[in-house]
């Protein structure tokens, strides 16, 4: 990896395992390299040959179907050293584990697991009291941006995933399946730089859809929903947040935490993000002088409306109403919205 990229890019938390500081014995990794491929069977396996490859973006390694029968299957990452790819396993049949700093998990079928290859305290394995063969889909994948993307997901939402069997991008991956697979031999497929940005980018957002979708029906989701909705729709210039909370049951702490966690802002925030929104409105479709606009949005001292409005708008009322555009895409903290 180009050293001189990466330091150019934006840093992501590293929260999850440190650098590997003890490296494995060299005996340990030979014995591992020779003695795992005995533990697993490859029923099928596709190869990905990219036109226009570009190393910086999501692109897929190969997609297979294998299956664990002995209980010595296990591997190790940290014996993976320098083998820095991103693998997605999803359970057909039977039942696999996978352990991390966040702990241990036995993946059924209909469940996956993220994990990053290079993940000192990650390994996957066949789990000792399972009786049944494990039948799974393997996806490996690799790329800066997917990189970055799946760090994302498993500070977020951890290593483990459901999706349903029939699900596009489930039965877009058995699609590759090719011919009984033949040791020493893989089944190639072709394709442009475009559509295996799109397969590695399809798989990212149907596991961000699947932990969302269980985020959304619960009670917190609705209670800020229910703010944001008061805060629109609300035009009076008194509007507070203790107001806000007030009207839909809970304490202005609890609404706080809530909004934290689901918007990425405090209630405080999207409440004066909303009114300079209105501000900004009212200085480019009326003639009202800026303090009576300051006054009507709630702000009885005009250094205060004029600091607020700088601090979203990166220009002062008076520069706005002059040179500023009303920007479709909202207000964001010192995002100037005119040249």
């Amino acid at each position: 990896m180009n050293h001189e990229i990466l330091a150019h890019l934006p840093q992501v938390p590293d929260v999850l395992p440190p650098p590997l500081v003890v490296k494995p014995k060299r005996e340990e990794q030979e014995y591992y390299f020779r003695t795992h491929s005995r533990s697993f069977e490859v029923l099928w396996n596709c190869g990905f040959l990219i036109f226009g490859d570009a190393p910086l973006f999501p692109r897929p390694l190969t997609v297979s179907e294998q299956v664990v029968r002995s209980p010595e299957y296990r591997c190790d990452c940290r014996l993976r050293e320098g083998d820095a790819i991103r693998y997605f396993c999803y359970t057909l049949a039977g039942a696999g584990g996978i352990t991390d700093a966040s702990g241990s998990y036995v993946i059924q079928a209909g469940e996956a697991f993220l994990v990053e290859t290079n993940n000192p305290l990650a390994s996957y394995y066949y789990p000792p009291e399972a009786t049944e063969p494990w039948r799974f889909l393997a996806f490996a994948f690799h790329g800066l941006q997917a990189h970055v993307m799946v760090r994302a997901l498993l500070q977020k939402y951890g290593p483990i995933y459901r999706l349903p069997r029939e699900s596009r991008i489930i039965q877009r991956l058995m699609g590759y399946e090719g011919p009984q697979y033949t040791p020493g031999q893989t089944h190639i497929h072709q394709t442009q730089l475009y559509e295996a940005v799109e397969l590695v980018t399809e798989l990212i957002m149907a596991l961000t859809a699947s932990r969302q979708s269980g985020e959304d029906t619960d009670q917190s989701q609705d209670l800020v929903q229910q703010a944001v909705a008061i805060i629109t729709a609300d035009q009076s210039a008194d509007l507070r947040v203790s107001d806000v909370a007030r009207q839909i049951g809970v304490s202005r702490e609890h609404l706080s935490r809530l909004f934290h966690s689901r918007v990425g802002k405090s209630p405080r925030t999207f409440l004066m993000e909303q009114k300079i929104q209105r501000a900004c409105l009212l200085l480019k479709e009326t003639n009202l002088p800026i303090k009576t606009i300051a006054e009507r949005l709630g702000y009885t001292a005009y250094p205060n409306f004029s600091n607020a409005f700088q601090q979203l708008v990166s220009m002062t009322p008076r520069e706005y109403r002059r040179n500023g555009n009303i920007s479709p895409w909202g207000l964001g903290p010192n995002e100037p919205h005119a040249k």
